[in-house]
């Protein structure tokens, strides 16, 4: 049983009112029946300045009367409200008059610190299972490695700390891979590629990015939704600090954002895409990032409308794609981790080549892009400055777009941000081989470093 104290109004009213706002009355009736104790807190008072229909005697019949006769009120409760206790405690900050959902109430530590753990295993495990099956060695963990040395600041810092991320990331040989000693770009020491290298190339220990549009801001915000997932503003404000590191274009600070709210929703094992939406529009709207949010959104909705479709791969192969650019390869895994599960697992026993997918006897690459979408990417990129600098960066991969579309896909991080997410959401994604090939292949720690973030995040405040 769980004890939740749940403020009055601007939470369980609209402020002001006696009128429940969505969903509130019904979250709490489930509470409820399902044997938690809902305590209602207010600073309404027996005598209320704002007139006596918000006292608390007619406060108590209106509860009375939506059928929480059940539910005890506190009333006379000021604010800002803390909590000091021996055991684990959760806060959650909602929106003013946004409304209660059952799926939206957060996890406790001891549900929050499994899901972390799948989800960081699984991301593991991908880019262990990838590199066997495709032969590509430690140079495609930089997913990975980037999410640890991030969650592992987290939790020494007790919380976000940019200049020591910074110094994370330019220590050489934080982690190993198969007994070798690598970098952030997850190559062995002394080699480094894109926007990572660019950061070893400067010495400011508070070190932002001046460009950088494709994806990597996306891969490694994880420990940052399990941290600060009780709070999205604040969620979605160090999300966007901590992409800056290395991304500095909004595309692709936006499309970091959507995936640490995406995991945030899972962490609760919820699968609403209406909520998650309504979210994604929120969080553009906060970073103030205009007419470039709502590109960005606009991809998503498309690759929204693909997964509830026949056949969501191969449409998001059509309609978003899988490239290394900030608002295709993450909002494709983002909007696939609503549809897919464990048999998604699949699709790293049989890929016909490192940079291309294969479902059923069709294979997705490059070149499946629709010509209306490749157009309009070439489109935007250039009327934001950025075509020709993406281009000059990846024409060697064989990824450049300017030119036609390119072959290869960002297959990677495709797959271990949407099969992690699955993991947080479903909780059990892995099974026992699994776990122990994780384990013996990358002793780094995974669990307890799960278990620390989750810990933290229980015990984490921000003043409303």
């Amino acid at each position: 049983m769980v004890a939740y104290f749940i403020d009055l109004d601007g939470v369980f009213f609209r402020s002001g009112t006696m009128e429940p706002l969505p969903g509130a009355v019904e979250t709490v009736t489930r509470l409820a029946r399902e044997g938690h104790q809902v305590l209602f807190v207010s600073a309404r008072e027996t005598l209320n300045a704002n007139g006596p229909e918000l006292c608390v005697e007619q406060t108590r019949q209106q509860l009375d009367g939506l059928g929480l006769q059940g539910c005890p009120l506190l009333g006379g409760i000021g604010s800002p409200r803390f909590i000091v206790d021996d055991s684990d405690v959760a806060a959650i900050s909602c929106r003013t008059n946004e409304g209660l959902s059952y799926d939206r109430l957060g996890v406790t530590h001891s549900e929050l610190g499994p899901r972390t753990y799948s989800a960081i295993m699984t991301l593991a495990w991908t880019h262990l299972a990838y590199g066997i099956r495709t032969g590509a060695g430690v140079g495609d963990f930089d997913d990975y490695v980037q999410t640890i040395l991030l969650a592992r600041s987290l939790c020494a810092s007790r919380g976000y700390d940019h200049a020591d991320f910074v110094r994370r990331l330019r220590q050489p040989g934080a982690l190993s891979i198969g007994g070798v000693p690598v970098g952030p770009a997850g190559l062995p020491v002394g080699h480094s590629t894109g926007q990572i290298a660019k950061l070893l190339r400067d010495n400011d220990p508070h070190y932002l990015a001046t460009d950088g549009i494709t994806d990597g801001a996306t891969m490694r915000v994880l420990g940052l939704s399990a941290w600060y997932g009780a709070d999205i503003d604040e969620l979605i404000d160090i999300t966007d600090e901590a992409s800056r590191v290395t991304h500095a274009e909004p595309e692709a600070r936006l499309a970091a954002v959507l995936v640490a709210i995406r995991y945030r929703q899972c962490f609760t094992g919820s699968n609403l895409i209406g909520q998650f939406r309504q979210d994604a529009e929120y969080a553009a709207r906060r970073l103030g990032f205009g007419p470039r949010g709502m590109f960005v959104l606009r991809v998503l909705d498309r690759g929204l409308k693909c997964v509830v479709e026949s056949e969501p791969l191969h449409r998001l192969g059509r309609r978003v794609g899988f490239l290394h650019l900030s608002f295709s390869a993450p909002l494709s895994a983002v909007a696939y981790s609503f549809v897919g599960g464990t048999r998604d697992k699949m699709l790293l026993a049989d890929l016909p080549d490192p940079r291309k997918m294969k479902v059923g006897d069709r294979v997705i690459c490059g070149l499946q892009l629709d010509d209306e979408i490749h157009g309009e990417y070439c489109e935007h990129l250039s009327s934001i400055g950025q075509l020709e600098a993406h281009d000059r960066d990846y024409e060697p991969h064989g990824e450049a777009i300017g030119s036609g579309k390119g072959v290869r896909i960002d297959v990677d991080t495709f797959l271990g941000l949407t099969l992690s997410l699955m993991a947080a959401r479903d909780r059990e994604f892995l099974n026992a081989d699994e776990e122990r090939l994780v384990s013996a292949c990358l002793p780094h720690g995974l669990h307890d470093l799960a278990m620390s973030l989750s810990r933290a995040s229980s015990r984490h405040r921000s003043p409303q």
